[in-house]
């Protein structure tokens, strides 16, 4: 007996939510009880890595026989390049079916592919709730007001967009909570200070932009920011982070002035913007630029964190400013390395004749991870960071040639700090602890 076909409409329903909708359409060949289930789910889902050949033409047949009157959720990601004209029916699709969760990552035609510009009847919407537009070199500069009454969740990827615009977006939608830009190459003014309830707020920079972009979200708790380097990014207010998520990008030699700003003048300025934050991450190119200002003698706040995430390999280079963060880090409960970062370079920066590839490295590869290290690195932590109580190491099977063992042999005493090692090898869990 099918005890599925049995179930409710609203139950199938229900299960084809969660699945592409290629592969519900499929469900049809069952029997004649699943031929129409489809298309009565608040749900469609389009994507390229479930139907390569995701052509306009299927989506609007497919559209054609979609027959919900309200739409929870409307996601299409496609390689493929479409007209202004297919893009448009799609969203006045959505809108008319009074979509919550829209998500659109599609490309333009090649004979627009340098001009879009998001038509005004977009920007009046009531129900919509999580919006995310990927839609290469698309503009929005809308001539009206926008009025997104009940959108939570923005996030713009490759939109062109004016301060102008940002303030008009943000003035419609007033009970915001989260914001994404993602190269947006236009921005120059980000001001929040009327958006009271967006707690967190993503910013990646275009790493051919150059310029300045100044912050001002005194109510946003969370932020993450990458950017170019080369981009003066100057956080004005940001009196209300928790936890903050830092790193730029950096594709050449780095100068010690960019647009008439000291640039180590402004890491500091920055850190000083950072210090409230309970929780700091710090990627690889930031280290290593704050390592070469520990070089040349800029001087560090004082930092409240209580969580201090560094991602970035351990080299030679970067132990000074890591036991610099550490002293000037007195509440500090937990330290995390992700050592084993995919991006890091050691050997680009370029400043006043200081590279860090000619310094030494502590492991140049996990190849070369010895027990010694390890121990080396617990002592520099243990004797900087004072109100640690916990230091988890983890280790993982690509460690090829580290020995567990020595390690334990080799690991510094202390009578206040738990040590904790943890390992997988060949599928296997290992814990052991030391103190």
């Amino acid at each position: 007996m099918d005890l599925i076909s049995s179930l409710p409409d609203a139950i199938l329903q229900h299960i084809l939510f969660f699945v592409p909708t290629q592969l519900a359409i499929t469900t049809s060949v069952l029997s004649r009880r699943w031929r129409h289930v489809w298309s009565d789910t608040p749900s469609l889902s389009f994507d390229d890595s479930y139907r390569p050949l995701a052509h306009a033409a299927w989506i609007n047949k497919t559209l054609d026989r979609y027959t919900a009157l309200k739409m929870t959720k409307f996601h299409l990601k496609s390689r493929m390049y479409h007209t202004v004209a297919d893009i448009d029916r799609w969203m006045e699709f959505v809108m008319s079916r009074n979509v919550e969760n829209l998500s659109l990552c599609i490309g333009l035609s090649r004979d627009y592919f340098y001009y879009y510009q998001i038509p005004d009847f977009f920007y009046i919407n009531s129900s919509i709730k999580q919006l995310s537009f990927e839609l290469p070199h698309s503009r929005m500069f809308p001539l009206c007001s926008v009025s997104w009454t009940s959108l939570k969740e923005l996030s713009l990827y490759n939109c062109s967009l004016s301060n102008e615009t940002v303030a008009k977006i943000l003035c419609g939608c007033p009970i915001l909570e989260s914001l994404k830009l993602d190269h947006c190459p236009h921005l120059r003014v980000l001001d929040l200070s009327k958006s009271l309830g967006v707690r967190t707020l993503e910013i990646a920079c275009n790493r051919f932009l150059s310029g300045s972009l100044q912050i001002v979200a005194p109510h946003v708790h969370s932020l993450r920011l990458w950017y170019n380097y080369q981009l003066a990014c100057a956080l004005v207010d940001v009196s209300s982070l928790t936890e903050a998520k830092v790193d730029v990008s950096c594709y050449s030699s780095v100068r010690e002035t960019i647009n008439g700003y000291d640039l180590f003048q402004f890491l500091r300025e920055m850190l000083e913007k950072l210090q409230n934050a309970e929780k700091l991450t710090f990627g690889c190119t930031i280290i290593q630029l704050l390592s070469v200002a520990e070089v040349r003698g800029i001087t560090f706040p004082m930092l409240k964190i209580k969580s201090l995430t560094l991602e970035t390999q351990i080299f030679q280079c970067v132990i000074p400013v890591i036991e610099r963060l550490l002293q000037n880090s007195p509440n500090l409960k937990t330290v995390t390395v992700h050592a084993n970062t995919k991006n890091c370079r050691n050997d680009f920066v370029g400043v006043g004749g200081w590279r860090s590839k000619d310094e030494p490295s502590w492991n140049r590869s996990r190849w070369e991870l010895e027990s010694k290290h390890v121990a080396s690195f617990v002592e520099l932590v243990l004797k900087n960071a004072k109100a640690l109580d916990k230091i988890v190491l983890q280790l993982y099977g690509d460690y090829p040639r580290f020995k567990f063992e020595e390690l334990l042999q080799t690991l510094p005493h202390n009578n206040t700090v738990s040590i904790v090692l943890s390992t997988t090898q060949n599928g296997t869990h290992h814990m052991s602890c030391e103190s």
